[in-house]
């Protein structure tokens, strides 16, 4: 069965990583419960419920409950000298909105309108029996059209390929945009390429549907009716979050083996 490993990674990745293995209590929930709960903050216990929630597609329940305890393990900046957060309390989040802790995007770059961004992110890999990697989970989060919407997007072992994206969080319109969290809607984005052959970030919702006969129909995914600003939010959260100042350098590192 696939092995989960916990890893700690960072946003500017030339850095030295740490791997931590941790056991959980708690059972899966629809994450539709953390749609109704908006803009609430969803804690780490709602956090783990979801993860294990979302990983159910990809291990046995105990390879999942091997792995879902919140991920306690940050990076670190090597020779860098700067405070840290602590490993046992580090909400990722949350150091966003701490000086020490994040930066302040520019305003071209911030197409997720984020603001700012935490230095520090968790990724969790996914190795085989053989101890390949098999599977990469991203955090991923940015602004729709009334709230922020948090999830995870994975990638197989191409580094390319969506194999799941789902959020925890967010307080989009039921019935419109709140159809992120419609299960068909989710399962149109596995498969989708994220790069294009030159490495640019391609990957996007689209107003309609995608078919057979729509054009690069691989790196397009069916728009949501009704939804124009949450659909474009989505686009442009998983265009940060995997561009240059985002997860890209850490997945070019990783792809070459030097992560």
């Amino acid at each position: 069965r696939d092995e989960f490993i916990e890893h700690a990674v960072p946003v500017h990745f030339r850095l030295q990583m740490q791997e931590h293995r941790a056991e959980a209590e708690g059972r899966a929930i629809h994450e539709d419960k953390f749609a109704r709960d908006g803009h609430a903050a969803v804690g780490l216990a709602g956090f783990t419920q979801f993860f294990m929630h979302f990983l159910r597609g990809f291990a046995t329940e105990h390879a999942v409950r091997d792995l879902a305890d919140g991920a306690h393990t940050v990076f670190h900046q090597g020779r860098v000298q700067e405070p840290r957060p602590d490993i046992e309390r580090f909400d990722q989040t949350a150091s966003s909105k701490k000086p020490e802790l994040s930066i302040k995007l520019n305003p071209e770059e911030d197409i997720a309108k984020l603001i700012t961004r935490e230095k520090y992110a968790k990724v969790f890999l996914v190795n085989d029996d053989a101890g390949n990697l098999s599977k990469v989970i991203l955090p991923v989060r940015g602004k729709g059209l009334w709230s922020t919407m948090s999830g995870f997007i994975s990638l197989d072992k191409d580094l390319n390929t969506v194999l799941g994206f789902g959020f925890y969080a967010h307080g989009e319109t039921p019935g419109l945009g709140g159809e992120v969290d419609n299960p068909k809607w989710k399962t149109v984005w596995i498969g989708k390429k994220i790069y294009s052959a030159s490495g640019d970030v391609k990957v996007g919702v689209i107003k309609g549907h995608v078919d057979d006969a729509t054009p690069e129909k691989e790196y397009k995914v069916d728009g949501l009716s009704g939804a124009t600003l949450t659909s474009n939010g989505v686009s442009n959260l998983v265009k940060y979050w995997m561009g240059d100042t985002g997860f890209k350098p850490f997945l070019t590192n990783l792809k070459n083996g030097e992560a």
